[in-house]
C-alpha cells in the first residue's frame, strides 16, 4: 500500500504545472515614465510665462505621507511627482481640482480661470513628452 501512495503522489506532482515557468515576465517595476522632477515641472511652467509665485520645494514635508518622489508648492499650482502613474492617478482621484500627466499631479489653487488651468495642463503635457 505505501508503494501505491508513493506512486500516486509522484504522478500528481509530475502533472502539476510550475506557475513560475508558465507566467510571462512582468514589466520592469519602477521604470520612470519621464525624467522630470517636480522642480523641472515648476521650471517649465515658469519658463513658459505662466506664474508660479512663491514656488518652493515641499518634498520633505509631503512625500513621506504621499509616497511621492518630489513636490513643489506655489500660490497657483502644486506639483506632485510619483514614481509611477498608478499612485499619481489614485492621489489625483482623491484630490479636488487636480490633473494628472503620466506620473505628475497638478493641484490648482482656487480661483484659477479655465484658460489658465488649460495652459498649465498643456505646458506639463509637452514637458512630459520630451
Amino acid at each position: 500500500m505505501p508503494m501505491l501512495v508513493a506512486a500516486a503522489l509522484l504522478a500528481l506532482t509530475s502533472c502539476a504545472s510550475n506557475p513560475a515557468s508558465s507566467t510571462t515576465p512582468a514589466p520592469e517595476a519602477g521604470m520612470p515614465l519621464n525624467r522630470l522632477s517636480a522642480r523641472d515641472v515648476a521650471d517649465a511652467i515658469t519658463h513658459s510665462g505662466m506664474p508660479t509665485p512663491n514656488a518652493h520645494d515641499v518634498t520633505a514635508a509631503k512625500c513621506p505621507q504621499l509616497h511621492c518622489t518630489g513636490a513643489v508648492d506655489s500660490d497657483t499650482v502644486s506639483i506632485v511627482k510619483f514614481a509611477q502613474s498608478g499612485p499619481a492617478e489614485r492621489y489625483a482621484g482623491n484630490t479636488t481640482n487636480s490633473y494628472v500627466v503620466e506620473d505628475i499631479v497638478l493641484v490648482f489653487a482656487e480661483p484659477i480661470s479655465p484658460a489658465d488651468r488649460t495652459a498649465y495642463e498643456h505646458i506639463v503635457e509637452r514637458a512630459a513628452e520630451r
